[in-house]
């Protein structure tokens, strides 16, 4: 399909594009929502690859290195949506008006989304986008380890690559710093309710990201055509 043939039905069971022709394109630039509007995509894009990391688990990991996986990427979706929270209110500043941020903003604020985004937060600041000695001074004062094992593994391998190389203490931290003390009787249950909480917020958020890039693509004058890539 040529690109004058934007507007013609789409196979959207296809590959598609939504977009602008190169001189639409051009006046959108000057247009001072649209870096926003982009900004939210970023997010969208790694919010989604984030979820995949968790949902999508490799098939051959050993248990103790899907422990790890299942951890780090856990770590990773929920700093994302910490993140979002700052994000979406940005938006606002130029879409307060457009039902699409408003469902958007609705999503955002949704309780169980609240909770995720709070109880993520310190580790976040500290562990996960930035790496602080506050986090691990906070964290030593606190459940595991304050009544520690009697040996205490610090770095770990379980294999002969660098790859099977981890410091598990490390990890440690940042369970401590999101697990709640009435759930330190058995946080690997508390972790997985929460992993899928998390998750299930996670789902709902992108589903309003979704909505509002293409509604406000639309509303910019996108149009639709089958991709011209496969």
């Amino acid at each position: 399909m040529k690109a004058g043939d934007a507007g013609q039905s789409v196979d959207w069971s296809g590959s598609w594009e939504i977009g602008w022709s190169r001189e639409a394109f051009g006046a959108l630039k000057d247009d001072p929502r649209f870096p926003a509007v982009l900004t939210a995509g970023r997010l969208r894009n790694m919010l989604r690859f984030a979820q995949g990391l968790v949902v999508h688990q490799p098939d051959d990991l050993t248990p103790t290195a899907s422990r790890r996986y299942t951890l780090n990427t856990f770590f990773l979706m929920n700093s994302i949506l910490v993140e979002a929270q700052r994000v979406v209110e940005g938006l606002g500043r130029h879409f307060k008006d457009s039902s699409n941020y408003r469902r958007l903003a609705l999503a955002m604020h949704a309780p169980k989304l609240r909770d995720v985004v709070a109880r993520f937060r310190p580790a976040r600041n500290w562990t996960v986008f930035h790496f602080d000695n506050e986090g691990a001074q906070t964290a030593l004062k606190i459940g595991y380890f304050v009544d520690p094992p009697q040996f205490v593994p610090f770095l770990c391998g379980h294999g002969t690559r660098d790859f099977d190389i981890q410091c598990d203490l490390a990890d440690q931290v940042a369970l401590e710093l999101i697990i709640r003390d009435e759930e330190r009787d058995d946080p690997k249950a508390a972790f997985d309710v929460w992993l899928s909480t998390a998750s299930k917020a996670s789902t709902d958020l992108l589903r309003a990201l979704d909505e509002f890039l293409a509604g406000t693509a639309k509303e910019f004058g996108a149009e639709e055509r089958q991709s011209l890539q496969s």
